[in-house]
């Protein structure tokens, strides 16, 4: 018997860092999102900005996040501790 699997391919996976340094903003864990403002700036679905059902990861940062994140459909928020959340080491 054969048969065939078509996994669903994951989406962007997005960062959203407090302690982050300034500089130009992504997602991506080599620039994440500072703010909830900056994320919910470029999540518009727009060319190269966050789309329908991406991951968000919140990182411990260095103070609390303010504000409420707007997701698009599908999209799931998670912080940092949550089971399945990509560890990264901290750049100081």
């Amino acid at each position: 018997m054969n048969a065939t699997v078509n996994p669903k391919v994951a989406h962007n996976l997005l960062d959203v860092d407090n302690s982050a340094p300034s500089g130009t903003v992504n997602g991506l864990s080599s620039s994440p999102f500072r703010t909830i403002n900056s994320l919910n700036l470029l999540n518009d679905g727009g060319a190269g900005h966050p789309a329908d059902s991406d991951l968000i990861i919140f990182r411990q940062g260095s103070s609390n996040y303010i504000g409420s994140p707007t997701p698009r459909a599908g999209q799931k928020i998670i912080g940092d501790g949550a089971p399945g959340a990509r560890r990264r080491p901290r750049q100081h």
